[in-house]
């Protein structure tokens, strides 16, 4: 009796599509987990809700001379763009804390014995991060708009892609460097190191 041997041609489909399907799993279920995380923080979940309000409330009145220099008839004109895609990059840059927190504590050791994907280990984490800062950004909007701001939808929702492209981006940085250093002591002067030279400017 002879058996038909299976073309590899035809089980590579198969393979590829459980690869990702593993992936999907395994990357939602640390962003699950580390959503959660976050959420049972009373602390953080006030601070990164009252964050975006207080930078309107607070700086939007002091930039009304510089928005009547710029041409803008509001302020809110000028600030909200800036103070998103600053909130895109330096809300991402500083999650590597946490990361050197759990690294610490032993939970990354412990995630990595697991059969999950290296890569959905840092996938659910920086997916995480970008639902934050799209939260952020779209209270920040909502807020901005009842003190004057107006902007077409269409603008609105591709600065949100943006944000999230912006914080997906220096996320994975921050968490590249983490693990890199594994030190707070290391981390914290090379953030600085970075940070401040752009905003000076």
């Amino acid at each position: 009796m002879s058996t038909v041997a299976t073309p590899p041609e035809a089980t590579q489909p198969t393979t590829s599509a459980t690869a990702t399907s593993n992936l999907v799993r395994d990357t939602y279920t640390v962003f699950a987990r580390a959503m959660r995380m976050s959420l049972r923080n009373p602390a953080w979940l006030v601070i990164s809700l009252l964050q975006p309000i207080l930078y309107i409330t607070l700086f939007g009145p002091l930039l009304t001379s510089d928005a009547v220099q710029l041409g803008a008839g509001n302020a809110y004109q000028v600030f909200v763009p800036g103070i998103l895609v600053q909130l895109g990059i330096f809300g991402a840059l500083f999650v590597g804390f946490g990361l050197i927190a759990e690294y610490r504590a032993g939970v990354i050791e412990s995630q990595r014995v697991t059969p999950a994907s290296r890569t959905a280990l840092l996938l659910g984490r920086v997916l995480r991060d970008v639902v934050v800062l799209l939260v952020q950004g779209t209270l920040l909007v909502l807020v901005a708009i009842p003190l004057g701001l107006r902007a077409p939808v269409a603008g609105v929702l591709l600065t949100l892609v943006v944000i999230a492209l912006l914080g997906a981006a220096f996320a994975s940085v921050s968490y590249a460097l983490a693990l890199t250093l594994k030190s707070e002591d290391a981390f914290a002067p090379l953030l600085n190191a970075v940070v401040l030279p752009v905003l000076l400017p």
